[in-house]
């Protein structure tokens, strides 16, 4: 008796569609807690809004309505957080390249220089806003390699403490992160990875691998 074995590209190719299957999934399941989660959210709030609006409390409904006020708070905080990166997803992208010098207008940068005509072949919009939450007067060292450049930038004392991937911290930790700049830089991470880009935290720092464009000109 003879079992057929799949060829090597036939099992990659249903890996492939699995993985592609998971990915579909994690989109509908993120898309579902940010939009089915605001009915709820907003029928707490108001609630919360017409029972401060009624007579005056004594001191124990005063300390509930302000607990319950707090923690509708904190879940916006956490919903707002889960909708970013469930919106980074589905973002759409513009296609580069876009000028390396052009990215890092305005900042100042240390290490190599910006190579002549070098161009990253990203929607460079996703390192401008991962470079704005870091702050307004960061400064950027610039490493280039030979397919990539390596973008490093000091972490906000807050989160100076976060080690590798923002999405996995913030997932990890939804209380504890959104809202924060790990918040914001999980979404960078989502948009630059979906175009072969690498954004990651290390020793006090973040760290963008951006590729470049085939001959690292514009």
């Amino acid at each position: 008796m003879f079992v057929a074995i799949p060829s090597q590209p036939d099992a990659l190719q249903q890996q492939l569609g699995l993985l592609e299957g998971e990915e579909t999934l994690l989109a509908s399941f993120l898309r579902s807690v940010s939009h089915d989660l605001r009915s709820p959210l907003l029928t707490l709030a108001l609630s919360a809004e017409l029972l401060s609006d009624t007579s005056p409390a004594d001191e124990r409904e005063q300390v509930a309505r302000e607990a319950i006020t707090h923690g509708l708070q904190d879940m916006e905080r956490m919903l707002d957080a889960v909708t970013g990166v469930s919106r980074a997803r589905r973002r759409i992208l513009v296609d580069g390249p876009v000028p390396l010098a052009t990215v890092l207008d305005g900042v100042r940068v240390t290490g190599d220089a910006p190579l002549p005509g070098a161009a990253l072949t990203i929607d460079a919009r996703a390192v401008g806003e991962a470079l704005r939450t870091l702050g307004r007067d960061v400064e950027v060292r610039l490493e280039t390699q030979p397919e990539s450049a390596v973008v490093s930038v000091a972490l906000p004392e807050a989160i100076a403490g976060t080690e590798g991937s923002c999405v996995a911290a913030l997932l990890g930790d939804l209380h504890v992160y959104a809202g924060t700049a790990v918040a914001a830089l999980a979404v960078a991470e989502v948009v630059l990875a979906r175009q072969g880009a690498t954004l990651r935290c290390e020793d006090g720092c973040v760290r963008l691998w951006l590729p470049l464009a085939d001959g690292r000109t514009e």
